[in-house]
């Protein structure tokens, strides 16, 4: 499948879901996601294995959680009516969506680790930016370090566990 499409179908859905904070039954978000995943894994004609995908989308959730566990726990990012640190559903999708960028679009930062780095530092906080917009949250100024310090973490080492681990 061409990557320009899959790109675009990846954004229209991560915009989809972080309106959909703002909705009700986020519930439906992380199964659309899975579904959106599955498909594009059959039409691209992955190489990945299905139980591999499957594995990495678990540890995108349970990595998810984490992140934005610590962010809610923090009370650096806030969303009325939310309690607790985990995070909604609807942001479960974020993470699930994540997965195929690895098998198209990532292998570059897995080449130069730094560059990973970098791109985490600046895009982890940009995209909160646009999904807190979007979902009615709100991100304390120090919530954008805490951020962007969780997702230099987060990134390189995904990628080495995706091409080390996941994908061979």
């Amino acid at each position: 499948m061409n990557i320009l499409i899959r790109v675009v179908i990846f954004q229209a859905l991560w915009f989809l879901f972080a309106y959909w904070g703002q909705l009700p039954h986020h519930w439906l978000v992380p199964l659309i996601a899975i579904i959106a995943v599955l498909l594009d894994w059959k039409l691209s004609k992955s190489t990945l294995p299905l139980k591999s995908l499957m594995i990495f989308i678990l540890i995108l959730i349970i990595s998810g959680l984490l992140v934005d566990g610590i962010l809610f726990g923090s009370q650096l990012l806030n969303k009325p009516n939310h309690h607790g640190p985990l995070s909604p559903l609807n942001m479960w999708g974020f993470w699930i969506i994540f997965a195929p960028y690895y098998d198209f679009a990532f292998e570059k930062f897995y080449q130069k680790l730094w560059l990973a780095v970098l791109f985490a530092g600046i895009g982890g906080p940009l995209a909160y930016r646009g999904g807190a917009a979007l979902a009615g949250f709100t991100i304390e100024p120090m919530g954008f370090a805490l951020i962007s310090i969780l997702w230099m973490i987060f990134f390189p080492l995904s990628l080495k566990l995706y091409f080390e681990k996941i994908q061979t």
